[in-house]
């Protein structure tokens, strides 16, 4: 069957993330073993993925990825985006500490301000090699390709599923990192948080910093939950990805009550990353000339 000229940018692109990615993550438990040095290795070297695939598709296209990386890797924007990218971690924190209150559990306030430096550290990691680097595919290339077709809800939906389905080795390969997990309450969570990351990205004006900082911010979101380490450890997958659906659709129907399906996004004014979101293949020898 042959792939429409429109479509064939998003397919390839993710065909190269989906190859390198899952390449890594099934080979690291597999062959190296489960949490050993090559199998953690393995773990980060797949998540550049789909910054490897949009490169790729910039490389086929012609474009240039200097060009590409000066417009998404900017950091001045209205300080609101920037506050707004912290508030959602700190949702989700507020989320699990009332769901530990609820259910019975003690709260260890003084044990927040010695985790603060822990928790610059965690982000500023994160933000680089541990999640924040796969927005540079997600909303840097696919986000605004699946917008101009669909929509910004729409598109938001359709890349959650697709954000959701790349991380599946980690949950189905015995011995991957979040081997046990239940991922049925994941993809929930992946789709209600796309629709909140296409918000901020495009309300900042595609400053990719704002959503590399609300990744970071998400993935160590339980360190701001004012308890004992080991009274997280201890409490069970599905508990967690249940209270973080409940934060994560709040804050969506929060942004649908105010904005609106179009997230408050205009899009009869153009993309934010003119030039960059065509959907059009631009693969043959003449391309760029």
């Amino acid at each position: 069957m042959q792939v429409p000229d429109g479509v064939r940018p998003v397919v390839s692109f993710l065909a190269v993330t989906f190859s390198f990615t899952w390449a890594a993550w099934i080979a690291g438990p597999v062959l190296a073993g489960p949490e050993t040095p090559a199998a953690t290795a393995l773990l980060f070297v797949g998540g550049f993925g789909p910054a490897v695939g949009a490169v790729v598709r910039l490389r086929l296209e012609r474009r240039s990825v200097r060009a590409w990386l000066r417009r998404l890797v900017r950091i001045r924007v209205a300080p609101r985006w920037y506050l707004l990218a912290l508030g959602v971690p700190a949702a989700i924190a507020a989320a699990h500490t009332v769901a530990i209150v609820a259910d019975g559990g003690t709260l260890a306030p003084s044990v927040l301000p010695g985790r603060l430096p822990t928790v610059a550290v965690a982000v500023l990691a994160t933000a680089l090699v541990g999640g924040g680097q796969e927005e540079f595919g997600w909303r840097g290339y696919l986000l605004p390709r699946l917008r101009s077709r669909f929509g910004p809800l729409a598109a938001s939906v359709l890349l959650g599923v697709v954000w959701a389905g790349w991380h599946l080795p980690l949950y189905v390969v015995p011995g991957a990192y979040e081997w046990g997990n239940p991922f049925g309450l994941y993809v929930p969570v992946v789709v209600g948080l796309a629709v909140v990351f296409t918000w901020l990205f495009e309300g900042s004006g595609g400053v990719l910093p704002v959503v590399v900082l609300l990744h970071a911010g998400i993935n160590n979101a339980a360190l701001l939950v004012p308890v004992p380490r080991r009274t997280l450890a201890g409490t069970g997958g599905a508990d967690v990805y249940a209270v973080q659906l409940a934060a994560v659709a709040t804050v969506v129907l929060l942004i649908l009550a105010v904005r609106g399906p179009s997230l408050g996004i205009d899009d009869g004014g153009g993309s934010p990353h003119e030039g960059l979101d065509s959907t059009e293949s631009t693969d043959s020898p003449a391309a760029g000339r």
